[in-house]
């Protein structure tokens, strides 16, 4: 509202989250300077020196972590997700880590950031962002801000974009599916090492996890894999099982598949909050031969969590 010509808001402190981009720097300068204007103090809560310091009546605080103001007590008035398929490199810029824990990093910052707008939050997304990002918008009566052009063409791996590209829309809907190739997997070592291409497995041995990852992030909500693998004559006659949830919550199946040939499980899984994901493919018996393709896996949303009683 405005009292003699003068922008105001109410007096608790607001919060707005940006997620890491390409164009982290210029949004962090448009928001700061979107906030001088309606007289307000802008704190970086990322970047702020003083450990100690508390948000306070009057101040908006900026934090890629939508962790960070719940830690408070505190709901994010707004989130932005620039460019979603360009945070981990972001995020490799910032903290010195690079593939794939800059990807497990980025996917984790990116699924709590979609989960606030089940809590309330507006969630603005990359698609969102690309068709208002010539004129400003009014965020409330006090707040309106300019969205800064989108920067360079940043290179990304096909196999990562295609897996960030669920959080191109902010907040899931029923039907929203992603690829995770196998080349966002990791391989037992052994199993793995005598070929170049990702997937190629030789099973030949003990009783081992041969497939495991990739640790991207899902947001709250029931989400189902389709896994897909091909065993040859050798393999068919070994039992598999399949592991699909968070690292520590998870479901298991088992699979006998008698045949050579493709196969394709389907499991579902609820998160109650954003969290890691993890698919585990098992050989659950030794074998003296025998070949398994990985191919991936398809995530779809399917629905909010399921909460069950205590």
């Amino acid at each position: 509202m405005a009292e003699g010509g003068v922008v105001v808001a109410a007096a608790r402190p607001q919060w707005i989250v940006l997620t890491p981009s390409a164009d982290d720097q210029a949004w962090r300068e448009a928001i700061a300077s979107a906030v001088t204007e309606a007289n307000l103090v802008f704190v970086d809560a990322d970047r702020v020196s003083d450990s100690e310091r508390r948000p306070a009546d009057g101040e908006v605080w900026l934090t890629e972590d939508a962790l960070r103001p719940v830690s408070y007590g505190h709901k994010p008035l707004v989130v932005f997700m620039p460019r979603p398929e360009t945070a981990p490199e972001a995020v490799a810029d910032v903290r010195g880590i690079y593939p794939p824990h800059s990807v497990w990093q980025a996917s984790l910052l990116l699924a709590r950031a979609v989960d606030q707008g089940a809590a309330g939050a507006l969630v603005v997304s990359g698609n969102q962002l690309n068709a208002i990002r010539e004129r400003r918008f009014r965020l409330t009566d006090w707040l309106s801000i300019q969205p800064p052009r989108a920067g360079d063409v940043v290179p990304v791996r096909p196999a990562v974009r295609a897996a960030l590209a669920l959080f191109a829309d902010g907040p899931p809907q029923p039907g929203l599916e992603t690829t995770w190739s196998e080349r966002i997997f990791q391989y037992d070592e052994r199993a793995a090492r005598d070929w170049e291409a990702a997937g190629k497995l030789d099973i030949t041995g003990r009783p081992r996890i041969l497939v495991y990852g990739p640790y991207l992030a899902l947001p709250a909500g029931v989400w189902k894999a389709r896994v897909r693998f091909a065993v040859d004559e050798q393999a068919s006659k070994r039992e598999f099982r399949i592991d699909w949830g968070a690292p520590a919550d998870f479901k298991s199946t088992s699979v006998s598949p008698k045949e050579p040939g493709v196969y394709e499980v389907e499991m579902e899984h609820s998160w109650p909050d954003s969290a890691m994901a993890e698919i585990r493919l098992l050989v659950m018996e030794g074998a003296f031969d025998g070949r398994l393709d990985f191919l991936g896996a398809t995530v779809s949303y399917v629905s909010e969590p399921q909460l069950t009683l205590a």
